[in-house]
């Protein structure tokens, strides 16, 4: 199951509870870009998939081309994962390859890219990251959202069902 809820300000709260099947990610997708498209500024999201586990394979894929996707429309995207490691493994490496494939001349504010391409450090853009608590979502977001942005980021976690992993 998953729930996308828009409360305040350019802030948007998704909860992914498994099992989650593909066309829950339909869902999800349709509700995201009605955020993204009543929103005038990009959205910065909060993802609690602390209550996940393991994605299969091909939902896996399909998550991977939304960000991919929806990357214009995004500021930052904080995704809380829990303490499964091999879980939070699968996030960052989803998170690892569309920052890689998002790299662009433009990105680094260049007019072109350079002939033998960019350099591959600055392949990861910290527009989204996993996180393994709260904590550290809370801390990475805060400078990206008003005052009133970041008191409902604190309550959006306080809401949150603890984990069963």
């Amino acid at each position: 199951m998953i729930s996308v809820s828009h409360r305040v300000g350019r802030l948007a709260e998704i909860r992914l509870t498994s099992p989650v099947v593909v066309d829950d990610f339909t869902v999800m997708q349709r509700d995201m870009a009605a955020l993204g498209s009543k929103s005038h500024a990009k959205l910065v999201v909060c993802a609690d998939l602390s209550r996940a586990s393991v994605f299969p394979e091909p939902l896996a894929d399909r998550i991977g081309r939304f960000f991919r996707s929806d990357h214009q429309r995004l500021d930052r995207v904080a995704i809380v994962v829990g303490d499964a490691a091999t879980f939070y493994l699968q996030v960052d490496r989803l998170l690892r390859y569309v920052s890689a494939t998002q790299v662009s001349a433009r990105d680094f504010g260049l007019h072109s890219a350079p002939k033998r391409g960019i350099d591959p450090s600055l392949k990861r853009l910290a527009t989204r990251r996993a996180f393994k608590h709260p904590s550290e979502a809370i801390s990475w977001l805060e400078d990206a959202l008003s005052p009133e942005e970041r008191a409902r980021l604190r309550t959006f976690f306080d809401e949150s069902p603890k984990s069963t992993h």
